[in-house]
């Protein structure tokens, strides 16, 4: 029996509208999730700031929780600057983030080049054990 192929549906208005001003950030974010679930450590990730809340224009950064199986957190923070070097090309080592909160983690932040410019990444690791008070702690925020 053949398979029967639809053409593709046109966008509505209102859809062309809604992808012309999706974040970039989002494309980013795809692929962020798509590398870090890739391992058995990871556990969870969660998206904070205003990308989790709807409010994300063309000058926010990406913020990023990645909790980790406890034993493995050191491990994979030993190995994340290469990992963000080699997967997504950051032109720095990443720098401690002192501004973010004692989340049970640490907060990184990277410099993505994305479509000719630079996106600011903010990666917060955290044991996966922390995660339930995380979320108790951001709520709302997190997604």
């Amino acid at each position: 029996m053949p398979i029967a192929v639809h053409p593709p549906t046109e966008l509505t208005p209102l859809e062309e509208l809604a992808q012309a001003h999706r974040p970039v950030q989002l494309a980013v974010l795809g692929d962020l999730v798509r590398a870090l679930s890739a391992t058995t450590a990871v556990t969870h990730l969660l998206v904070r700031g205003s990308l989790a809340t709807g409010t994300a224009d063309r000058l926010s950064d990406v913020d990023l929780v990645v909790a980790v199986r406890d034993e493995k957190l050191p491990a994979l923070m030993d190995s994340l600057d290469a990992l963000m070097s080699t997967t997504f090309g950051t032109l720095l080592p990443g720098w401690r983030d002192t501004i973010v909160g004692n989340l049970g983690g640490a907060g990184f932040v990277y410099l993505l080049p994305h479509d000719g410019h630079l996106l600011q990444l903010d990666l917060y690791l955290c044991p996966t054990s922390a995660v339930a008070a995380l979320r108790r702690r951001i709520g709302p925020r997190l997604r």
